[in-house]
């Protein structure tokens, strides 16, 4: 299985000012729905908690155990003896707007600061910056790079079910080990894959080999959470190594994989 990344969004505020580009825009308009999530569990406003909670704001909620866990955790975030004018918080992450073209992905800095004056939290400071380069590619060369960029399309293929992906980055001669041990040939494989609405995923432990200009094998764990029966996610992680070739006209395909089960 491979799946989308998600998009990662870490608590916030915005200043929407002109000539802000769209990607810019969608960061802040997330960055100022986490700031008041969060000014909310810290002030427990129940009114927005409230509103969150049964779906009237812009944002809709997540499960409940997430939310309820985000709850305690920004409560044992607080849970301090130290006076008020003493204490303060202090955020600072990276949001990163995935798509499903990975060269259209853009990503921000972002450090926030609230303190607690006169019995509520206000934010006091915020910035928000592009980051310089991709995190998960700077300083690799080209060829790492290429491989990373497809994987990350193939990722998106259980969030998107664009399933055209498969015409440019599968080999016709492809091979697939499963997690079942099964073998499957492309057909076999395309025949059998399906769309399972995965909501998220995370591939980490990513590294790629490079044998020659044209063959190089890229390994990684592939973390993903879909909808479960009751409401509750279903999460599985598992590693996957992938040979890559390119053909004759210049394009990387994937000639193998097999993938194991890890949870």
């Amino acid at each position: 299985m491979r799946a989308s990344r998600v998009v990662v969004l870490i608590l916030i505020s915005v200043f929407i000012v002109h000539g802000q580009t769209a990607a810019e825009k969608t960061a802040g308009e997330l960055r100022e729905f986490e700031t008041t999530w969060l000014t909310a569990e810290l002030n427990r406003d129940q009114d927005w908690l409230s509103r969150f909670a049964s779906g009237k704001t812009k944002v809709l909620p997540p499960a409940a155990t997430e939310s309820n866990a985000r709850g305690s955790f920004i409560a044992r975030l607080v849970d301090t003896n130290l006076k008020p004018n003493e204490m303060k918080v202090r955020i600072t992450g990276t949001i990163m707007l995935l798509t499903s073209d990975p060269e259209r992905n853009r990503s921000f800095n972002f450090l926030d600061t609230f303190n607690k004056t006169g019995g509520k939290w206000h934010i006091i400071a915020s910035s928000m910056s592009p980051t310089t380069a991709n995190p998960e590619t700077s300083g690799l060369g080209p060829i790492e790079q290429e491989l990373l960029r497809l994987e990350s399309g193939w990722a998106q293929v259980d969030v998107t079910n664009d399933r055209s992906i498969f015409d440019k980055i599968i080999s016709p001669d492809f091979v697939e080990t499963s997690i079942s041990g099964k073998v499957r040939n492309r057909q076999d494989w395309l025949a059998a894959w399906e769309f399972e609405g995965v909501k998220s995923a995370v591939n980490s432990e990513m590294q790629v080999r490079v044998v020659s200009d044209s063959l190089a094998v890229v390994t990684g764990v592939d973390t993903t959470v879909r909808p479960g029966p009751g409401g509750k996610d279903v999460v599985h992680s598992d590693r996957f190594t992938d040979t890559w070739s390119k053909n004759g006209n210049g394009q990387w395909q994937c000639v193998a994989a097999h993938v194991t089960r890890m949870s």
